[in-house]
Formats: structure tokens, sequence, C-alpha cells
């Protein structure tokens, strides 16, 4: 026999208002609401979602629960901590920026990481946020990746769109978006009205990043040193090698220790908001191209970018070798660095210095890869540079330039002298050697000229095939310069002909 509670004559008054009516144009990601719904169902569970400002948790916790405390890190400081209750019969949501707010509710095992939308979701939510504009073939998706797949990211560029349309469609948005890094921080400064959202909280992606940034500085500078730093690389394989030079010059082994551990403490911090993630393998980080577009914005505006990006070129130049075979490895896994170095030419001397090293060797390594068309521009940028930097003595410089017989007269000094000095086998003057046959090539305005640049192409794969194998990629190139050649040479007898 069960006996029901009798039913209060008078219901009881609300002791709150839920203050946001349900958003009719939110994306389910389904396995992510299972996720928190199975969580929740255990009695008295407390569960937190935390996740990158504008990357989705507050609307997804108010998805589950229609609910939004706005409790934030000082709230908590004042103890409401004590206020939070702890029934069997309800759960407990909290959506944080901070894995380290989130863990003085839960337990680590009950913390929900909350990563940018799948493209599948990405797409579902622009489409109902552009309504009834008309799409182009491929746009969509083409947007959604360009803003990394971050809700915040994606419900601006909708509000934009949908605000200046027709003459405005997503084509248009993402020629403006990406005309220029300033263009980019334009659009994203603006805020997109949301009725479903606190009105207190800001609707810029780029807004909410620097709440995020302001409490990390305040709290740990180091850690937000390290991220300016790591905003300057290209946004995958990050790795811990090119962010250590940053830090002091320890040389007893207890300092190198201190500097270990404060290295750790800071890519926790990092890790904490989110600004970064660690690989699988643990061996490099990540960051969203929002967080490092932020960065940069933050940089121009504190007049501290060319500090940063004088660190990055001398820490990259320090790590990236040069592109013979042994080093090929460390180049592919440095080169995608160096591509993003391109663009950040330094204003300092000795820094100018160093930024053509580094293009000269990504150079280097694109040429023995085989991307020609890389390899040129890089190391024409490199030349440039190295030209005003040092004069106009290197016979790479003077090649260039199109002053063939200058550098070829530099060329064979360069190649007696290391064939007096280094012997007819050595790697470096069969280099030489291929650098002249090569220069010889490139005028290629005489019969003379061709065959002594096959002799001497024939000459060098000679040496290389003794000195390093008929299969090392730097013989094999070789030869391939040598058929190149041969190639040339066939044709312009054919034309005689």
């Amino acid at each position: 026999m069960f006996l029901l509670a009798e039913r209060p004559e008078t219901p009881p008054q609300p002791s709150c208002f839920v203050p946001f009516c349900r958003n009719s144009n939110f994306v389910a990601r389904r396995t992510l609401l299972d996720q928190i719904c199975e969580r929740c169902s255990a009695p008295a569970s407390r569960v937190a979602l935390v996740g990158l400002g504008g990357v989705g948790w507050s609307t997804t916790g108010c998805a589950t629960q229609r609910m939004d405390g706005g409790y934030n890190g000082s709230a908590l400081q004042q103890h409401l901590l004590r206020c939070l209750p702890s029934s069997r019969h309800g759960s407990v949501l909290v959506t944080s920026r901070t894995r380290r707010a989130a863990m003085q509710v839960v337990e680590e095992s009950d913390i929900i990481h909350i990563q940018p939308m799948h493209d599948a979701a990405a797409h579902a939510l622009l489409r109902r946020k552009l309504g009834g504009v008309r799409e182009e073939d491929g746009s969509i998706a083409e947007l959604a990746t360009t803003l990394d797949c971050m809700p915040l990211a994606l419900v601006q560029a909708a509000a934009y769109i949908c605000e200046r349309a027709p003459r405005c469609l997503v084509r248009q948005y993402l020629v403006e978006y990406q005309q220029s890094d300033s263009r980019k921080t334009s659009l994203l400064n603006r805020g997109a009205g949301q009725l479903c959202r606190d009105k207190a909280a800001s609707n810029s992606v780029l807004i909410t990043w620097q709440i995020s940034f302001d409490h990390i500085q305040n709290t740990r500078q180091s850690a937000a040193d390290l991220l300016l730093l790591m905003a300057f690389f290209y946004r995958q394989g990050i790795q811990k090698a090119l962010l250590r030079r940053q830090n002091s010059t320890a040389t007893e082994e207890v300092s190198a220790v201190q500097a270990d551990n404060g290295f750790e403490d800071d890519i926790l911090a990092l890790r904490d908001y989110s600004f970064i993630t660690v690989t699988r393998d643990a061996k490099t980080f990540e960051m969203h191209s929002l967080v490092q577009l932020a960065t940069h914005t933050w940089l121009e505006t504190e007049r501290q970018l060319n500090k940063w990006r004088d660190q990055f070129i001398s820490n990259l130049c320090a790590e990236l070798p040069t592109g013979e075979h042994k080093n090929w490895a460390k180049c592919q896994a440095l080169f995608l660095h160096a591509r993003a170095a391109l663009a950040q030419q330094p204003n300092d001397k000795e820094l100018l210095e160093k930024w053509a090293l580094l293009l000269y060797k990504a150079a280097w390594y694109a040429w023995q890869q085989g991307r020609a068309g890389k390899a040129e521009h890089t190391s024409m940028v490199s030349m440039e540079v190295r030209e005003e930097v040092c004069g106009k003595e290197s016979a790479e410089t003077l090649s260039s330039m199109g002053m063939y017989g200058e550098a070829e007269a530099m060329h064979r000094q360069t190649l007696a002298r290391k064939e007096k000095v280094l012997g007819h086998e050595h790697p470096s003057m069969l280099t030489s050697m291929n650098n002249l046959a090569g220069v010889l090539d490139r005028q290629g305005n005489t019969t003379r000229r061709y065959n002594v640049s096959l002799a001497l192409y024939k000459r060098a794969c000679a040496g290389y095939k003794t000195v390093l194998g008929r299969d090392h990629p730097t013989t094999r190139a070789c030869y391939q310069h040598y058929a190149s050649v041969q190639n040339s040479k066939s044709s312009v007898r054919c034309i005689v002909q």
C-alpha cells in the first residue's frame, strides 16, 4: 500500500525565474547531449562543461537544463559554493572557461570538455542562422572551416550577412574576411544580438578571448607570455623545443629543473583555459586560428608585436636545420612554421639576418623535396634580404639578380678553393660544383656553357654516387638536374635543325 502526498492547496512561489526562452536555432550535438544527460541522471550529480569562450558550452548547458546561474570565478570566491544544493532529487550543471574553477564544484572525472562543432553541426547552425539568405555551392562549408567551427564566430558571421543581404552573401563575407588580419578583427569584433544569450555576456568571440587572457595575465604572466610567443607559429605541430629558448638560459641543473617545472605550469594554465591543446602523442601543441588572431590583435594594440615576433624568429632559426637529407625529418616537422615566418619580416638588422637564414634553410629543404615553386619564391625573398643586409657579395645574391657572369666567377673561385682544401670527393665540394653547373645552365646562351654545365653535372653525379650512394636523395636530385640540362640541349638542337 502506497500513500501519496497531498497536493498543497496553493502552489509554492518559485524561488527564481529562468530569464531565457528556448533557442529555436539551437543545433544539438547528440553525442554531447547524451553524455550530459547520462551524467546528470545520477542522483545528486554535478557536471561541468568547460571550454574556450564562444565554443558553445553555455548554450549547450541551457539546452540541457534550461538554467544558467551565471556564476563566474569571482562569484565562487564569494562563498556561493555553500549555496549550491546537494540533493538526490536534482543535479547541478556548471559552465566555465577554466577547468580549475570547475574543479571547485565537481570532480575531475565529471568535467566534460567542449570542443568546436563537428563539420555537419556547424553547417546546420549556419544554415539556420542564415535563414532565407541564398547560399553558393560550398560556401557554407568553407565559412565553417575558416571560422574553426566555433559557434559564436559562426553566429557573428551569419548576423553580419543577414543584416546586409542580398548585397552581402556568404562568398562576399569570405572575400572580406580573407583580405587581412585587420579586416578579420573588424568583422569578429561585431557583436551578434542573441535573444537567448545573457545580456551581460559579450557577443564577440574576440572579446570573450580577451576576458580569459586578462585573467591569465593577472594570475600567471609567464603563461600569458608563452601564449604570445606561440601565436606566431603555425597553429599545429608546435614543439616544446621551439618555445624553451624564451626562458632563462640556465646552466645549473637545479635552475634547469626549475625552468622546466615553470614551463609545464605555464602549459597547464593555457590548457586550463583551452587556449591550447596537447596532441595524443603528448609531443606537440595546437591552437585555434581564432585564438592566434585574437592574440595578434592584442599584440598590435599593446605595441608588443615586434618583441614577440623577433623571439619567434630567433627560436625557429635556431631549431630549423639545413636541407640536407639527414635533416629531412626535422625539416618536415618545422616547414609549416618556416612558411608562417615568411609573413613576419622583422625590422632589426640582426633579426633580418636570422630571418633570411631561416628562409634560406626552408627553401633548401623545399628544393630537395621537389617543391620548386615554393623554393624559388622563398629563396628570392631570402636573397633580397641578404643583399640588403650583407651587400652584393654572395654568389646566390648575384645569381638571383640575373648577374650570372659575376655569380659564375664567384662560384668558380669557391669551387677551386674547396677542391684544393677538401679534395675532389667531399660533399661540400660537390655541392659547389653542382651550384656552378646550375648558374651556367641558367645563362644558357652558348653551346660552350651547355657543355661545361653538362660536364660539371656529370662529375657531380659521379661524385655523389661514390660518396653517398646511387639511391641517396641528393644523388638522385643531381641526376634529375643533369637530365633536365640534357633535355634542354636536345630541344635547342631540334630548333636549330
